[in-house]
């Protein structure tokens, strides 16, 4: 598959906070459900077993025409499996022959039921846990792991603590998470309305897990709260497992020597104008012999929309990366 390898949207898109908005609308969605067809019907669902009894739920599409590979799909924070980006990328993926598994972290998607306590950032040992069941009950050919914002974050720790193991051959992850820190600072100190949006998505996913288990935390302390700092602290503070908000944040950060163990290629995709995660966090990661560092001058965050009809960028430069080692000679 031939992509320009240079992002070049149609004028009117050059606005990052456009793309970023776009890129999750549901204007978006209905054409990308219009354009091909959907996953979700000949989706099967299924509850993998991981560590310490946790249970995380996933759906696997079958390729279309002969499997070229398999490709477990991490979704960013707050979304879910029909997250447009999930959707679109999986839907062009399993056209182009690839066996797709659409993961979810625990109390994502609806599953807030299925595990007591609270999702946080440093689960990684249960999204290894997840990835390894989906590639070893589902895996055909080839293994890939593709992750978007804060699952680009997990989809390269994966890699890092794991990839050799699980026998990944290539991960990719698109704007992902790099200093939590500053995305934290990026979306207090830009457009309000982002800030809003992700205080509004975790309210409600909080005030669901408060419904099924009305012992963990008084959501009634936490509800009138209006910033992400203010939440992050207040739950972290009531949960032991963090002495402060900034150890959390260390706890996921892909930052200095974090992933040095890395084995396996990775490739990172990002663009410079995304008001989410701040560029100047990636220069240090272009150094590791092993991440191939893609950054874009426009995209927004986890959009790359090219044109009226929504067409994505980001989803064929995808299968172009994963088209290259599938066909390679082994």
């Amino acid at each position: 598959m031939t992509v320009d390898p240079i992002f070049r949207p149609s004028w009117w898109l050059r606005s990052p906070h456009l793309q970023t908005i776009l890129g999750s609308s549901d204007f978006r969605k209905k054409r990308v459900l219009r354009r091909r067809a959907p996953l979700d019907p000949g989706a099967e669902a299924h509850l993998l077993e991981c560590r310490d009894g946790i249970r995380l739920k996933g759906f696997l599409n079958e390729a279309n025409g002969s499997c070229r590979g398999t490709v477990v799909l991490l979704h960013g924070w707050e979304g879910t499996e029909v997250s447009n980006y999930m959707l679109s990328c999986g839907t062009l993926l399993r056209d182009r022959g690839y066996r797709i598994f659409r993961l979810l972290f625990r109390d994502h998607g609806g599953t807030h039921e299925l595990n007591r306590e609270l999702f946080h950032s440093c689960r990684l040992g249960e999204v290894i846990d997840g990835v390894e069941q989906a590639l070893e009950r589902f895996g055909q050919g080839p293994r890939f792991v593709v992750g978007f914002s804060l699952g680009g974050n997990f989809a390269l720790r994966v890699a890092a603590d794991a990839g050799t193991r699980i026998g990944l051959e290539q991960v990719v992850a698109v704007n992902p998470v790099v200093h939590p820190p500053t995305t934290l600072i990026a979306l207090e100190n830009g457009p309000s309305f982002y800030e809003r949006y992700y205080v509004e998505k975790w309210r409600r996913s909080l005030r669901r897990k408060s419904e099924l288990f009305p012992d963990l935390f008084p959501f009634d302390e936490i509800a009138p709260m209006t910033s992400l700092n203010e939440m992050t602290e207040a739950l972290v503070s009531r949960f032991g497992d963090f002495p402060s908000a900034d150890a959390y944040f260390r706890g996921y950060s892909i930052a200095g020597d974090r992933l040095a163990a890395l084995d396996v290629p990775a490739r990172i995709i990002t663009s410079r104008d995304d008001p989410v995660i701040p560029v100047g966090d990636f220069a240090p990661l272009g150094e590791h012999p092993r991440i191939d560092l893609d950054i874009q001058d426009r995209g927004g965050h986890v959009a790359f929309l090219q044109n009226g009809a929504m067409e994505s960028w980001i989803d064929p430069r995808i299968a172009s990366i994963l088209d290259d080692v599938a066909v390679a000679p082994r």
